[in-house]
C-alpha cells in the first residue's frame, strides 16, 4: 500500500488528504492544531498533532516508510526550510512542498526537495489552458515544459487502434488511461483498444507534443 505524510493541515493539506480518502493510499497527517488535526480524523488513517519543524517530532514518524511526504505550511519560509532539512537528514524519499511564490521555490529547490508546487498559479494555469482549447478537460504541469492533459477524443482519431494512430512516433506523447464513458470504465491503454468519440485520454507530453495532438482537433 501507498504511504503519504501530509505536514501541515490548511486548506491545501486538508483537500489533499480528503481527496486522498478515496483511495488506497495510507495517510498519516500531522498538524500543531488540534482543531485541524480533529477536522481530518475521519479521511486518514493515522491524525496526529505535533509539531513537525522539531526533528525528534519526525524521527518518531518513521520517516523513510513513507512514499511521499507533503509539506504545506503556510507563507513563514523558515518554518518550510527546517523541516525540509530535517526531512533529508532522515532520508524521506520523495518531499513535495507547496509555495506561495517564485521566490520560496527557488530556495527550497535548494534542500532536496522532489517538486515545489504552486496551487494558484497551477489553478490559474488550467483554467487558461480551458479556456482556450475547450478539448482539453484538465491540464497538469508534470514538470517544466511537460505536461499531462486529459481531452475528449480529436475526430480524426475516432474508431482508430491506438497501435494505429502510433502517438508516442507520430506525436511525441503517451497515452497512460482512457476513460470509457460507454461502458464507465478508467482503463490502462492497449495496442489493440479502439478510440470512441466519447471517450477520454489522459496523455502527457512536452509541452510542444501537447499541442501538436490539439491541432488535430
Amino acid at each position: 500500500m501507498p504511504s503519504l505524510l501530509m505536514i501541515g493541515l490548511g486548506s491545501f493539506g486538508y483537500h489533499v488528504v480528503r481527496t486522498l480518502s478515496n483511495s488506497d493510499f495510507f495517510v498519516t497527517a500531522i498538524d500543531s492544531d488540534v482543531a485541524k488535526v480533529e477536522a481530518v480524523k475521519t479521511y486518514v488513517q493515522e491524525p496526529m498533532v505535533g509539531d513537525a519543524t522539531q526533528l525528534e517530532t519526525l524521527r518518531e514518524l518513521s520517516i523513510r516508510d513513507y512514499d511521499y511526504v507533503v509539506v504545506s505550511l503556510g507563507d513563514r519560509l523558515d518554518t518550510s526550510i527546517l523541516t525540509c532539512l530535517h526531512l533529508h537528514d532522515l532520508q524521506a524519499k520523495n518531499i513535495v512542498v507547496k509555495v506561495n511564490d517564485v521566490e520560496h521555490a527557488r530556495v527550497l529547490r535548494e534542500f532536496h526537495v522532489s517538486r515545489v508546487i504552486f496551487p494558484e498559479r497551477e489553478a490559474a494555469e488550467d483554467l487558461a489552458h480551458t479556456i482556450a482549447d475547450l478539448n482539453v478537460l484538465h491540464s497538469v504541469a508534470v514538470t517544466e515544459g511537460f505536461t499531462l492533459v486529459e481531452l475528449a477524443v480529436p475526430s480524426k482519431f475516432e474508431g482508430k487502434k491506438l497501435s494505429e494512430l502510433d502517438l508516442p512516433r507520430n506525436f511525441g506523447v503517451q497515452v497512460v488511461l482512457i476513460h470509457q464513458h460507454v461502458p464507465e470504465e478508467t482503463i490502462l491503454p492497449r495496442a489493440d483498444f479502439v478510440l470512441k468519440s466519447s471517450d477520454t485520454l489522459a496523455i502527457i507530453g512536452s509541452d510542444e507534443a501537447i499541442r501538436r495532438v490539439q491541432n488535430e482537433f
